[in-house]
């Protein structure tokens, strides 16, 4: 594969850069199931070498052809820097000193952030505000396109994608730059829609041929699973809590929902009369850009033939 980078190096270039403009750095991670992005995030932590200014003190365990730091420090950092909702992210960031890292592992929990996907998203982008303020390292690992939303690809600096299966030892990730220029990075952050695009048409193209003719592709990296013990220590402290929590819903109030459910209603049932659109063409532009697919024809039918039956508007009056 063609320019191969250390991961250590990649960690340098991105502090460096973090230091000299006192700045924050906000850092995607997104690949398949089970592809090692846990791991991915765990060994930039590690050569990050920021959070050791923190007071947890870098030392080899007695395993020392690992290269692996203590148990104890990688317990200091999944106590108080892994976080897997909103919520605990923002509870976190409230005690962390100037310049410290942030994990955030979609992977650990997704349920949570899908079944409040978008009160999560607005969440996320409002804190990532505040690390920028802080100079916060931020790493948000996830498995699912749908929550790379564009608000939140412009706010990254940096982006892994992990397209393969491991090798059982470890596996490697694509490095991409975002565009300097805030209104490429607006418009086309990572210039993704190009790179999405490719994978979509040119299935037969080889993976490297594909993930390396972006022209926001930096380098490729190989990274080496992180030691067992320490992969189990990260599931008894960050999955192992989360498995079985309970997600506390969110709520609108009921003349919001009322609201935008009629307009809904209102738009589709004059796309269909006045406009002439089938329900395809509707299910099409109910269609993101990442191709989730938010309402179905037998869906858009039905909050049609309720909005033709209303012989008044649902939406609730004030008391006077």
């Amino acid at each position: 594969m063609g320019n191969t980078m250390k991961l250590w190096e990649i960690s340098r270039i991105m502090r460096k850069e973090k230091e000299k403009k006192q700045c924050d750095n906000f850092v995607i991670i997104y690949g398949l199931w089970r592809s090692g992005k846990s791991n991915l995030g765990m060994r930039l932590i590690q050569h990050d070498g920021l959070i050791s200014k923190h007071g947890y003190r870098k030392t080899l365990t007695g395993l020392s052809m690992h290269h692996e730091l203590s148990k104890n420090w990688w317990a200091n950092i999944f106590n108080n820097h892994y976080a897997n909702t909103a919520g605990e992210m923002e509870a976190k960031i409230k005690v962390m000193p100037h310049g410290s890292t942030i994990c955030v592992d979609e992977g650990a929990d997704v349920a949570s952030w899908h079944l409040q996907n978008t009160q999560e998203q607005s969440d996320m982008i409002r804190l990532l505000q505040k690390t920028g303020k802080l100079g916060h390292t931020t790493i948000f690992i996830t498995p699912s396109r749908s929550l790379l939303t564009k608000n939140i690809l412009q706010r990254a600096k940096w982006m892994f994608i992990i397209p393969f299966e491991h090798d059982g030892k470890g596996n490697h990730a694509y490095l991409y730059r975002n565009y300097s220029d805030p209104a490429r990075a607006e418009k086309n952050p990572f210039d993704l829609n190009y790179l999405f695009d490719k994978v979509e048409k040119y299935k037969k193209m080889p993976t490297e041929r594909i993930y390396t003719i972006s022209n926001r592709f930096t380098g490729t990296t190989y990274f080496r699973w992180i030691h067992p013990e320490i992969y189990d220590q990260y599931e008894k402290i960050v999955k192992d809590p989360h498995m079985f929590q309970t997600v506390r819903k969110r709520a609108v109030p009921y003349r919001t929902h009322a609201q935008v459910k009629y307009a809904l209603m209102s738009i589709l049932s004059n796309l269909r009369t006045m406009d002439d659109k089938t329900y395809v063409m509707m299910r099409k532009l109910s269609t993101t850009r990442f191709g989730e697919v938010l309402l179905k024809e037998p869906k858009i039918k039905d909050l049609i033939a309720e909005y033709e039956g209303l012989k008044e508007t649902p939406i609730p009056r004030r008391k006077t």
